[in-house]
């Protein structure tokens, strides 16, 4: 359900619908990391299990909105390359969860290697306009 709210408000961003998408593609993450544990009694009595439980619950939700989002930039990487304020809406986000206090090493390496992606798609396009550029050169007489 928070996997659907991201994808909605970042779909809404792409087609440029903000009527649909109340919060930003930035607090979407929030949201479904932060109420990740919340919305049903706690199992356990033991404060401690209950936080590790929570601490687990939003470790996997945030591990899940990484992966969806590296799925999107890696599989249809034209929706950025056709989108900038989406791209850089996703890059905000990115940069967001970056400096969460709580995001483990493994997290941080998806979260970067995400950026390298989207920023891989730039430099492509820049070698190629090069390319493109020494070739027009080359054809003059």
């Amino acid at each position: 359900m928070i996997i659907v709210c991201l994808c909605v408000c970042a779909s809404a961003v792409a087609v440029g619908d903000n009527s649909r998408c109340p919060v930003s593609p930035a607090s979407a993450f929030a949201i479904a990391t932060a109420a990740a544990g919340h919305g049903s009694p706690p199992v356990f009595t033991n404060s401690e299990r209950t936080c590790d439980k929570e601490f687990i619950i939003q470790r996997a939700a945030t591990n899940r909105v990484l992966n969806v989002l590296r799925h999107w930039v890696s599989k249809h990487s034209q929706d950025f390359e056709m989108n900038g304020e989406l791209k850089t809406s996703v890059v905000c986000l990115l940069g967001e969860v970056l400096r969460d206090p709580d995001l483990l090493p493994q997290e941080s390496k998806a979260t970067g290697n995400i950026l390298s992606t989207l920023s891989q798609d730039e430099q492509e396009d820049a070698q190629l306009r090069i390319e493109d550029i020494l070739q027009m050169v080359s054809s003059i007489p």
